[in-house]
């Protein structure tokens, strides 16, 4: 059973659009931007979140500077070892949406940082992934650019660890996406713990264990509070998909490589689809056979969802209201501030039954 965070105030909801905390404040500051052709920005910020400066690319449509219209916007994010340069680098992400009404974003998120505002020992503070993507750079692209600013105007995707990080995002900030897509994503951490905090925690940003979300036996909260899985029943009224190789030999596109990194993805995306299916909340279920963890599949994956993406933005699903959904912060904002609500944490044996 799942707590009820917004159990009444409907007809309040049905006036009063959703924001991301913060967006009326965003404390980022651009240093600098650099266009690379003539859609493509190479943009640096400096991130109070993070503590540091931090990159991203924008793709912006054909004739964005001619046009007065406002833009649908998706977020697109790298995975495990990778950065910002990584889906203009090794796909054909921009000339796929030279003819779309779509900004496209593609933040750097730490080459394993997991989309997560770090444990750091109990110290938390900076490196805060979450925070910036969605308290600061959401509210810095709908203030300089003609994003439309609204749930049914942002999309999220990514891959691997990205799709962990669009899943894990769209569960904890349901008001936030109206579609989240995942390809090869790491969906389940339940399943294999060791597989993050090892491959991708400390083999990726060499920290000491623990330091992302703690130690699993004494933290799991916090580890069960960032999993797509345990937060699927927030994902209701979202639309959503799933994309996965067996990581077995034999795919079309990879010259049959055996992938035992694609695998564990597997188990995990099958977990998800499977957890969704008991619940009865529909979404899109890929799972497409031998497959390795390779870019092939994800550019792929990438054109099958976005014709997926621009129907749901022209023919948005309505907002559950009121929103109901499974959460372990002490507090949480909405409509930047103009409605605040604090919650007591509860005890984990309550978050999980």
């Amino acid at each position: 059973m799942f707590r009820i965070v917004l159990k009444s105030l409907l007809a309040l909801l049905l006036i009063i659009p959703l924001y991301p905390s913060g967006q009326v404040h965003a404390q980022v500051e651009l240093i600098s931007d650099t266009p690379l052709s003539e859609r493509l920005h190479d943009i640096t910020l400096h991130s109070p979140a993070l503590g540091k400066q931090t990159s991203l690319r924008v793709i912006l449509p054909k004739g964005y500077e001619e046009s007065k219209a406002t833009y649908s916007v998706l977020y697109l994010l790298h995975g495990c070892c990778g950065d910002y340069k990584a889906w203009t680098a090794r796909t054909d992400i921009e000339k796929i949406t030279e003819d779309l009404p779509l900004i496209v974003v593609m933040p750097d998120a730490g080459r394993g940082a997991s989309y997560s505002d770090w444990y750091n020992g109990g110290a938390y503070g900076p490196p805060q992934w979450e925070k910036y993507h969605i308290e600061e750079l959401i509210p810095w692209i709908e203030q300089h650019y003609r994003a439309k600013g609204t749930r049914e105007g942002r999309a999220v995707a990514g891959l691997s660890m990205g799709g962990f990080g669009a899943m894990s995002y769209v569960a904890r900030h349901p008001d936030l996406f109206v579609s989240a897509a995942s390809f090869s994503g790491v969906l389940d951490t339940n399943l294999d713990p060791e597989f993050l905090e090892k491959t991708i925690f400390q083999n990726q940003e060499k920290v000491p264990p623990g330091t992302v979300w703690g130690d699993r036996e004494t933290n799991e909260i916090i580890w069960r509070s960032h999993n797509p899985w345990d937060l699927a029943e927030n994902l209701e009224g979202v639309d959503l998909a799933i994309h996965t190789g067996t990581g077995e030999a034999g795919g079309p596109l990879d010259g049959g490589l055996e992938s035992p990194v694609e695998e564990t993805c597997f188990v995990m995306s099958t977990s998800m689809h499977n957890r969704l299916e008991e619940l009865n909340i529909s979404h899109v279920w890929d799972s497409y056979g031998p497959g390795s963890h390779t870019w092939g599949y994800w550019q792929r994956d990438m054109h099958q969802t976005l014709p997926r993406f621009m129907n749901i933005f022209n023919n948005p699903p309505e907002a559950p209201i009121p929103f109901q959904y499974k959460s372990a912060e002490s507090s949480f904002t909405f409509m930047a501030g103009m409605l605040n609500l604090i919650e007591t944490k509860w005890s984990l044996l309550d978050y999980l039954t």
